[in-house]
C-alpha cells in the first residue's frame, strides 16, 4: 500500500496497528529469552534465599554463644551437658536468651523428661533451629517432643574422654580454655534429628522415629544435645528397599554425613556452622582435615591449629 500525504486518516492508523502487532515468530523469540532470563534468574534468587537463611543460622548461634558467654559473667562457669542435679546447657542458658518464662517451667528436682518438665520439651525457642532446616522446630514421632538443630561438644573424640568444653557432671570456665578461644569449638550444627538423614537423603527408616542419641525420649531440653566428632563412611546400596546406612570411624568424612547420634550435619551446601569459644560463629568446610577438627573441639589439647 503507498501512502502519501493524502492518504485518509483511517488508513494511516489502521496501518500503524498493523505494524506495531508481533508475528509468531516475534513472540516465540520473546518467550524463548524470558525462558533464558528466568532460568538464569532462578538459582541466584534460590541462592539469595539460602544466603540469608544461612545468615539467621548464624545469627541465632551467635545468640546462643552470647548467652553461655552471660552466663558465663553471671556463674564464673559455662553450663554442663549433662548432670543429675541442674539442668542441661539448653535450659540453663534460657534467661540469658530471655527466655526466662520459660525456664520457670523446669524443676531441677526432675529428670527432663518427667512431670513438668515434659511441658518444656514442647516450647523450644526459635533460637534454637535453623532456617536452612526444612523440618524447622519439627517434632520427634510419638511424644511431640521439639528437637535442637544445635549441639555442644560433650567430648571432643571418645565419650570418656575429658577434653572438651561441655563434660558430663563437669561445668569449664574461660581459664580452662587453654588452646584459645578463638580455636575452640563452642557449639556446633546437628540439624534435622526429627528424623534421620544422610547425606541430605532422609531415610525411610526415620519413619516413626522417636529417639537420637540412644534415648528413646529426646528433646531439645535432654541431655541429647551433645556429643563429640568422629569420621563417617557409608554405604548407599540399596537393600531391602531404599536403606542408607552409617559406619563410624571408617571414613574420611565428618561434616554432612548423616545426623545420626548428633553427627555434626546441616542443610547448608558444602559445610556448617559452628559457634566459637570467643563468641564468633565460623563457617567449617566438608573438606576440613580430621585432625583440624579435632585439634578445634579440645580445650587443652596443646594443638596448633591453623587457618581453617
Amino acid at each position: 500500500m503507498n501512502l502519501g500525504p493524502k492518504t485518509p486518516l483511517h488508513l494511516l492508523v489502521r496501518t500503524a496497528r498493523l505494524r506495531a502487532a508481533f508475528t509468531l515468530v516475534e513472540l516465540l523469540v520473546v518467550i524463548a529469552i524470558i525462558g533464558v532470563l528466568v532460568g538464569l534468574l532462578l538459582p541466584a534468587v534460590q541462592s539469595a534465599r539460602e544466603a540469608a537463611r544461612r545468615m539467621q543460622c548464624s545469627n541465632s548461634m551467635r545468640q546462643v554463644s552470647l548467652a553461655m558467654h552471660n552466663y558465663h559473667d553471671t556463674y564464673q562457669k559455662f553450663p554442663t551437658s549433662q548432670t543429675s542435679e541442674v539442668a542441661v546447657w539448653s535450659v540453663s542458658i534460657l534467661p540469658q536468651l530471655e527466655a526466662a518464662s520459660v525456664a520457670d517451667l523446669y524443676d531441677d528436682a526432675l529428670d527432663w523428661d518427667e512431670g513438668v518438665n515434659l511441658d518444656l520439651a514442647t516450647q523450644m525457642p526459635t533460637v534454637y533451629q535453623c532456617a536452612s532446616n526444612p523440618s524447622a522446630g519439627g517434632t520427634l514421632s510419638g511424644n511431640g517432643f521439639q528437637t535442637t538443630d544445635y549441639s555442644v561438644l560433650r567430648n571432643a573424640t571418645d565419650w570418656d574422654k575429658y577434653e572438651s568444653l561441655f563434660q558430663r557432671n563437669k561445668f569449664r570456665s574461660m581459664r580452662d580454655i587453654i588452646d584459645g578461644t578463638s580455636s575452640t569449638c563452642m557449639i556446633y550444627e546437628s540439624a534435622g534429628r526429627s528424623d534421620w538423614y544422610v547425606q541430605h537423603r532422609q531415610n525411610p527408616l526415620s519413619t516413626g522415629y522417636t529417639h537420637t542419641w540412644g534415648t528413646d525420649k529426646p528433646a531439645w531440653s535432654s541431655s541429647g544435645n551433645a556429643g563429640w566428632m568422629f569420621s563417617c563412611a557409608v554405604d548407599m546400596s540399596p537393600s531391602g528397599g531404599e536403606m542408607t546406612a552409617v559406619y563410624w570411624s571408617a571414613g574420611n568424612r565428618v561434616l554432612n554425613v548423616s545426623n545420626w547420634f548428633g553427627a555434626p550435619y546441616s542443610f547448608h551446601t558444602g559445610g556448617i556452622q559452628m559457634g566459637m569459644a570467643d563468641g564468633s560463629v565460623r563457617f567449617i568446610g566438608e573438606s576440613i582435615a580430621f585432625d583440624t577438627l579435632k585439634a578445634m573441639t579440645s580445650i587443652n589439647g596443646g594443638e596448633v591449629v591453623g587457618e581453617f
